[in-house]
């Protein structure tokens, strides 16, 4: 599931290294992350629109390693 919300994201091909960085009408994050060689590397975070975290996983060349972590909008860790 979150594979496949996560491959794209609706900016494939437009960053090739660096930053990822989404933030809501309010300022706060969406989405941060990083690029290398135009593949998700590292740790990858989505927010709930108060702030509060939605998902954190970590990518390597693109790949996921290791779970993810999704939290209900409460912040619970969802088990």
């Amino acid at each position: 599931m979150f594979l496949a919300l996560l491959s794209c994201r609706g900016i494939c091909g437009e960053v090739e290294n660096g930053p990822l960085l989404e933030k809501w009408p309010n300022g706060k994050t969406k989405v941060q992350g990083a690029y290398k060689g135009g593949k998700l590397d590292g740790g990858y975070k989505e927010f709930y629109e108060d702030g509060k975290p939605k998902l954190s996983c970590t990518y390597k060349d693109g790949a996921r390693t290791g779970q993810c972590q999704a939290f209900y909008a409460t912040g619970v860790l969802r088990s």
